[in-house]
């Protein structure tokens, strides 16, 4: 049997020769054989050849199919830099490091194989209007030494979105977050007061999402369900959507005049981290944790008591929010849009997950 050789960047990928019709990765010569016999190994070049070995070096991204939005950074780290106390990332995003306060250590199992290669994954979580901002990455490593890097989530984006080496539900899921990332900037800098072009880079969208009608068709069920009994403390309920690195729903809740009494909350039956937290004299608020982009169209049941007043329940979900701004004819246009995008974004993540059952099991 032939020992399979290495190539100093480049990949083995098999051998041509004697007997072979056309390509194999393994050649055993069969015992008893004579006569001539010759055989060529080929290769390929790889994609990575570090500038030198014994330095640690970016290599690769990737997104963050997980349900957030982010970038994966792959590092090539040669073995003896390899030490979870010493070798870590710290990430900010054009300055601002709110969404990435901690640092990202190094882990020995966040490992990915690349024309056999392994390199070594950080992940750094933006939000939806961060898409075309800069990521900045500094690896720390050995004895205090540093490697700086800087990347954006477009930029994988932008190549991805027509790449037909890759599949058709990643591009399409490419794109829609394209979409999410160009629309959502709109509104969100109107609502903050920020200058997109300043304050964050602009984001360029792939499709209209103008589909107003047939997105108001997908959630139809999806309107916020909030009957407050005639004995409740409670006198008013309204919500808000949070667009961030991960979507959350804010549930305000407004005491009676005159009501002096406690209010208590859970969502979908548990308390954990769900409480209701006083705002002020009258105003409550409850808020649900991050809810990733394939559970966007998750009802959540929030179940709020008064003192001496009936219980009940308010049913609402992210789409609750797009419903009701698709069925307001008020509502401005780029706001529409947004929420379309949105939209579109969870069904085309739930879409490339089915295909991928052993990555993403369905539950």
């Amino acid at each position: 049997t032939l020992n399979n050789p290495e190539k100093y960047g480049y990949s083995f990928t098999g051998w041509t020769g004697t007997g072979i019709e056309d390509v194999a990765l393994t050649v055993t010569i069969p015992a008893g054989s004579t006569g001539n016999r010759t055989y060529t190994a080929t290769y390929r070049a790889k994609g990575f050849t570090p500038t030198d070995e014994g330095l640690p070096e970016f290599a690769y991204h990737a997104p963050v199919l997980s349900g957030q939005i982010g970038i994966k950074f792959y590092a090539y780290i040669p073995e003896e830099y390899r030490n979870s106390s010493t070798c870590w990332v710290d990430f900010d995003v054009s300055g601002d490091k709110s969404s990435n306060l901690n640092p990202v250590p190094f882990d020995a199992s966040e490992t990915i194989t690349i024309d056999g290669d392994t390199f070594y994954t950080f992940e750094c979580f933006i939000n939806s209007i961060q898409m075309a901002d800069v990521i900045h990455a500094e690896l720390h490593y050995g004895d205090g030494e540093t490697l700086s890097h800087s990347y954006r989530a477009k930029d994988y984006l932008d190549s991805a979105a027509n790449d037909v080496a890759l599949s058709e539900d990643l591009r399409e899921l490419v794109k829609a977050m394209k979409d999410y990332g160009g629309y959502v900037q709109v509104p969100l800098a109107d609502y903050n007061g920020w200058t997109i072009g300043k304050d964050h880079a602009s984001m360029d969208c792939e499709s209209e999402c103008n589909d107003f009608a047939g997105t108001a068709s997908g959630v139809a069920g999806h309107a916020i369900s909030r009957d407050i009994p005639a004995n409740s403390g409670i006198g008013k309920i309204e919500y808000s959507l949070v667009l961030d690195t991960e979507t959350r729903i804010i549930v305000y809740l407004t005491t009676k005049a005159g009501y002096a009494g406690g209010v208590s909350a859970n969502i979908d039956g548990t308390t954990d981290n769900y409480m209701a937290v006083k705002k002020g004299d009258r105003l409550y608020t409850i808020e649900t944790n991050g809810i990733p982009s394939h559970e966007l169209g998750k009802v959540h049941t929030i179940t709020i008591g008064t003192d001496g007043g009936e219980s009940f329940a308010v049913k609402v979900s992210a789409f609750s929010y797009v419903h009701d701004v698709l069925n307001d004819a008020g509502e401005a246009e780029n706001l529409k849009r947004a929420v379309v995008a949105l939209y579109n974004y969870c069904v085309k993540t739930i879409e490339y997950r089915r295909n991928r059952p052993s990555e993403f099991p369905q539950g």
